[in-house]
């Protein structure tokens, strides 16, 4: 597995917040509120199906992290 982290000091979320980030059910019909997280999502599993994944952790006061995982696979290099 790949894992790219990309981390802040920021003002950080609370659980609830994370998990709406995370489980948006319902997707803007319009505007541009909070796609940007789904639009990851559904193209880490179009592209590399369940084995690749979003994780977001965050504390009040401390920062927010977020993770994706990238299954792993060797390149076949043609000479």
């Amino acid at each position: 597995v790949l894992s790219l982290t990309v981390e802040d000091d920021g003002k950080g979320m609370d659980e609830e917040q994370v998990r709406r980030l995370l489980t948006n059910p319902n997707k803007p019909k319009e505007g541009f509120s909070s796609i940007g997280i789904s639009n990851i999502t559904d193209r880490l599993e179009l592209y590399y199906g369940e084995k690749a994944g979003l994780a977001i952790t965050s504390q009040i006061g401390e920062g927010t992290r977020a993770v994706i995982h990238l299954p792993a696979t060797a390149l076949s290099v043609q000479v």
